[in-house]
């Protein structure tokens, strides 16, 4: 297998973004420590290996993220033994042109998500509290800026590890790694 070939395997995986694929771990840091949940990957450019990602603005990755862009993906197909982890910058669009055009890319019926009154996490004296607000005013957009990947291949006869870095819509500085 070639680094070509695995490149190219990567950017199949991520732009079909089937399951597992289209559900990665995010890891923030928080003044905690850091902090992981699930994200439903919307988009992938692989010429500038960007992931789109949707969000509430009010939810706390947000204010994680405004502290410190800096943040990290997780993909596992367990069927495949095969994992992906990404390093980069996330920028938050708010009120934007292009989250105004990703929301409006949403069906109206499926924007309740964003347009609760409360905001994710916090605490429900009553059902009724949930409803309330326009989905523009909370809909965020999170583009992914891909800075390194590991690739790992779980193998019995033996694992193989790529590492690579993204300089300027390039990857560089390759490694191959018998792990």
């Amino acid at each position: 297998m070639t680094i070509n070939s695995i490149e190219l395997k990567l950017v199949a995986l991520l732009e079909e973004a089937s399951w597992p694929w289209r559900l990665p771990s995010l890891a923030t840091l928080s003044a905690d420590g850091p902090q992981q949940r699930s994200l439903v990957l919307r988009r992938f450019n692989p010429k500038k290996w960007e992931l789109v990602f949707f969000t509430d603005f009010r939810s706390t990755k947000i204010k994680e993220l405004q502290k410190d862009p800096r943040a990290s993906l997780h993909f596992y197909d367990s069927e495949k033994q095969l994992q992906l982890r990404l390093k980069g910058i996330i920028n938050i669009e708010h009120q934007s042109p292009a989250s105004r055009e990703a929301l409006a890319e949403i069906p109206i019926d499926r924007r309740g998500d964003y347009q609760s009154g409360l905001a994710p996490g916090e605490v429900l004296s009553d059902i009724s509290e949930t409803s309330g607000t326009k989905a523009e005013a909370n809909f965020a957009l999170l583009r992914f800026q891909t800075k390194s990947l590991d690739y790992l291949e779980i193998n019995r006869v033996g694992h193989r590890r790529l590492k690579a870095e993204y300089i300027v819509e390039a990857w560089t500085n390759w490694t191959i790694i018998q792990a």
